[in-house]
């Protein structure tokens, strides 16, 4: 997960960080500029966004009908899971972060 653009801010908690002191995600520039500096050649960027609302939106959705599922993420990030959810959906949706998936591979 980056940053879609520096400054600005995302909706906290999110299940990697309960408030923005606590979250360092870059921006997908500066991700990819640390992957060639650390030797790794990109050979694949694919934007997961999209996919990642439907899936966060189908979630939401069945935790709202049925509740949390006793064996979940909320076992790691505690009672807050829906609302950290519902703030990644947000963060999502307003553009404000973005999953990406890739291939990389170590040159030389």
């Amino acid at each position: 997960m980056t940053r879609k653009r520096l400054p600005g801010t995302i909706h906290f908690p999110v299940p990697w960080a309960g408030t923005g002191s606590l979250s360092y995600l870059i921006t997908s520039d500066d991700l990819h500029k640390l992957l060639v500096k650390t030797g790794l050649k990109t050979i694949e960027i694919t934007d997961q966004t999209t996919s990642g609302i439907l899936f966060l939106q189908s979630i939401l959705e069945r935790i709202k009908k049925q509740g949390v599922p006793p064996v979940s993420l909320q076992l790691l990030t505690g009672d807050s899971l829906p609302e950290k959810l519902g703030n990644v959906y947000t963060n999502l949706v307003e553009k404000r972060i973005r999953l990406e998936s890739g291939i990389c591979r170590k040159e030389g």
